[in-house]
């Protein structure tokens, strides 16, 4: 998972995959407002729910702990 991701088209929804280890640590820039993460096990089982806010530089931080190696955040922009 690189420590930085550009978003460069508006989305309403983002999927980061970490197939890798158990920790997501990473920056997403271009994004803006109030955003819902879920944390999913391999099995697609709902693990965690965060609400997050973009900072003033425009990003949100991530940082969420899977049960497994292999784990899949959904970020969902809230109205």
């Amino acid at each position: 998972m690189p420590g930085l991701i550009e978003v460069k088209n508006p989305a309403d929804e983002i999927t980061l995959v970490n197939a890798f280890n158990k920790r997501t640590a990473t920056r997403l820039e271009g994004v803006k407002g109030e955003w819902q993460a879920q944390l999913y096990n391999q099995t697609w089982q709902p693990m965690t729910k965060a609400k997050l806010k973009t900072d003033s530089k425009g990003g949100l931080d991530i940082n969420f702990t899977g049960p497994s190696e292999c784990h899949t955040i959904v970020l969902t922009k809230k109205s």
